[in-house]
């Protein structure tokens, strides 16, 4: 399928959300990728301020305002 059909074919498909939907959409994929990304900035940390990975996980898992 190209590239253009599939365009078109999501266009119409989600063109209908209100805007509310896509502000919610967006807050949630921020969320999510702040999530994913937190996982790989706890081992520096760790590592060069002596504690061990369990003890960072600990911290970096609670959460916080």
């Amino acid at each position: 399928m190209p590239v253009a059909a599939l365009r078109h074919a999501a266009r119409e498909t989600v063109s209908g959300l209100p805007r509310e939907f896509w502000w919610l959409w967006t807050s949630t994929l921020v969320n999510r990728l702040g999530a994913f990304v937190a996982t790989f900035v706890t081992p520096p940390p760790a590592e060069a301020g002596g504690f061990s990975l369990r003890r960072v996980g600990v911290a970096t898992d609670q959460p916080g305002p």
